[in-house]
């Protein structure tokens, strides 16, 4: 397991476009995303390499395609940018802060939902999250607390590079718009499977 120091989340959480100067003290939702855009394996397809100057970049030979940026960090950066706007849902105003302001900042600490999902206590998601759920290997009764996974994928941007389209029955697919590669299925669902299966060992780990 990797532990990353204060610093190397700091960036990475401004590099997934927080506004670390307006933030005293990372929540557990930010601190979550930037650690797992820390983690996050490559693509299949994708290698990791350092230029002459060691700087570190990405490139697909599949795809014909080099990035300064890791291929998933659109994927973070949604993340972030919903983490961030629960976040905000959380600010205290002072009349609160001066009863229940304790209270208040633990229950946004410890029970805080992750990005795209309702609260913990809210069981009322669509179907189509419902069954991206399933599709992802998650089951609805017993693993809501890992319910914005499918939240996430459900709505998850399509990755540049890809587009979406419909057949004449109205089912949905995708196309590379480079290599002219389709899929039934969206870009970044291998993304989402392989967290959901991590997030579910780290489950029964603390369990």
């Amino acid at each position: 397991e990797n532990n990353y120091d204060d610093d190397e989340l700091f960036e990475m959480a401004r590099h997934l476009g927080a506004d670390m100067e307006s933030i005293e003290e990372m929540s557990i939702a930010v601190r979550w995303v930037a650690e797992k855009a820390l983690e996050a394996p490559l693509p299949s397809d994708w290698q990791e390499a350092t230029n002459e100057a060691g700087d570190s970049y990405f490139y697909s030979t599949k795809l014909n395609k080099v990035s300064w940026d890791h291929p998933l960090d659109d994927s973070f950066r949604t993340m972030m940018a919903e983490a961030l706007a629960g976040d905000a849902q959380f600010e205290e105003s002072p009349e609160e802060l001066e009863t229940d302001g304790s209270q208040r900042s633990r229950a946004r600490d410890e029970d805080f939902h992750k990005p795209g999902s309702s609260t913990l206590q809210d069981s009322s998601y669509s179907e189509e999250t419902r069954a991206y759920a399933m599709h992802l290997g998650l089951d609805v009764e017993v693993d809501t607390e890992l319910m914005w996974i499918a939240e996430q994928g459900v709505h998850a941007p399509v990755p540049s590079g890809w587009t979406e389209h419909h057949t004449p029955d109205g089912e949905v697919y995708y196309c590379h718009n480079t290599t002219k590669e389709t899929s039934w299925a969206h870009p970044l669902d291998e993304h989402f499977k392989a967290l959901a299966i991590q997030m579910k060992k780290e489950k029964a780990a603390m369990a």
